[in-house]
């Protein structure tokens, strides 16, 4: 399923779907209402065994995976080995250890958890774009 790009007025309308992993925290939910103000289809769920199966379910054009969940790095690896989708992980630069946990992972992009609503959307599009010229 290819993003569906709309111009109205100045600003693009993107409804990509998008699947957001992560714990119901603060930030998490700030995150998915941010994509939905902003048109984006957003699917949520907990656990990376539920993201893996909504991804089956219903493809979905970039996911977010909370990089404090349990087995982070198993289901972002799991999601690489299956699906031909980005993955924006979402985390806590601050903390000393980020860097070190995640330096392994297959991701797309960094992006934390404080991120302003205009920088995950430019960090949106800019991983809609990207994918859409790879194919």
């Amino acid at each position: 399923m290819e993003a569906d790009v709309r111009s109205v007025g100045s600003r693009d309308v993107l409804t990509a779907r998008v699947l957001v992993i992560g714990g119901r925290d603060i930030s998490t939910n700030r995150i998915v209402s941010i994509l939905r103000r902003s048109g984006f289809d957003v699917v949520t769920c907990s656990e990376g065994i539920e993201g893996m199966m909504k991804l089956d379910e219903s493809p979905c054009q970039v996911v977010i995976l909370d990089e404090g969940l349990p087995n982070c790095r198993e289901t972002c690896q799991q999601i690489r080995e299956v699906f031909h989708v980005p993955v924006l992980l979402l985390g806590d630069h601050s903390d000393d250890g980020y860097w070190q946990r995640t330096e392994s992972m297959e991701i797309d992009a960094h992006v934390p958890k404080t991120v302003s609503g205009r920088e995950l959307i430019a960090w949106m599009r800019t991983i809609l774009r990207r994918y859409a010229d790879a194919d």
